[in-house]
């Protein structure tokens, strides 16, 4: 016999934006599973091992929202909280495309139905293993920060440069081809050719030049 607790807590903590240093409070709606424990030799102490398993994942979980809150103050979320985020989902998402392709596996071979219908059965797997991901963004997306006191106006204009540099593209350095510079074909000078002038001793030239 195995037993599961699932516990579903409002919690209090104290929010500190790692940016512009902001700080206030908020309240969240966690959630926390135990897991399957075994029963060996007395329920009640199964039940109270998950019981407690279950209220510390209560905190894990409002760890992980207090990053995903976006601070009033500069508009930014922590650093990292997408990749913390990807990171945590990836064994989740692989639990539920493996499930799901078993069981698209099972109703191909015994229904007799088209091999493609096990696309939108894993699809509908992962989605699945996402849902509590979700709940998270939402809550945090909806949760007000209160009692704030806002952070430095000089770390909030740092932290929206940083932002602004990191979105646009960076330029990129390239080395221009090298011209091609042809052979220049030497250049052939000639004199100009000698001309005979007549002698002035037969007159002048105007007179000379008449018949």
């Amino acid at each position: 016999m195995r037993v599961s607790v699932t516990r579903h807590e409002t919690v209090e903590r104290t929010w500190e934006c790692a940016r512009c240093d902001a700080h206030g409070v908020v309240v969240l709606r966690a959630v926390g599973e135990s897991g399957w424990k075994q029963v060996w030799l007395s329920r009640d102490d199964a039940e109270a091992e998950a019981t407690e398993d279950a209220r510390w994942a209560v905190q894990r979980d409002a760890e992980r929202m207090l990053g995903m809150i976006r601070c009033p103050t500069c508009r930014l979320r922590a650093r990292g909280v997408h990749a913390w985020a990807v990171l945590r989902n990836i064994i989740p998402v692989g639990i539920g495309l493996f499930t799901a392709a078993i069981v698209a596996l099972v109703v191909v071979v015994t229904a007799h139905w088209p091999w493609w219908i096990g696309l939108p059965m894993m699809a509908a797997g992962a989605a699945i293993a996402l849902l509590p991901e979700r709940r998270r963004w939402l809550e945090a997306r909806e949760t007000t920060v209160r009692e704030l006191v806002p952070g430095d106006p000089q770390k909030v204009a740092l932290a929206r440069a940083k932002k602004t540099e990191a979105a646009m593209p960076r330029a990129v350095a390239k080395e221009l081809p090298a011209k091609r510079v042809e052979a220049l074909a030497p250049v052939v000078t000639h004199a100009p050719r000698a001309v005979d002038r007549p002698s002035d001793d037969e007159g002048p030239r105007f007179l000379r030049d008449k018949p």
